[in-house]
């Protein structure tokens, strides 16, 4: 976990980085607030991953002609990766 953005500490925003390559991670931000009589506040996690597409083909061809005997394989791989997105938000307003 990193700090990504506190720029705009000022304004109340702070932004934070969490790097969860294995979705196996322990790690949390906290910000301290002075007291007032509201607060309002939003929050957004965007999980970011990649996912891998696998295409195998391939094709076998044989000729007989006049003794002789032609022919192959061919055979291929394809491979791409795609990035995905998730994302989870709240936003309220704490009064005390």
């Amino acid at each position: 976990m990193s700090k990504r953005d506190g720029s705009k500490s000022s304004s109340g925003v702070y932004l934070f980085n969490v790097e969860d390559d294995k979705l196996n991670f322990d790690s949390y931000a906290t910000v301290y607030i002075n007291k007032k009589t509201t607060l309002s506040y939003g929050t957004k996690y965007i999980h970011t991953y990649s996912t891998v597409s696998t295409t195998v083909g391939g094709s076998a061809s044989v000729n007989y002609e006049k003794g002789n005997i032609t022919g192959g394989l061919s055979f291929d791989v394809s491979i791409s990766t795609n990035q995905q997105k998730w994302s989870v938000w709240d936003d309220n307003v704490l009064y005390w």
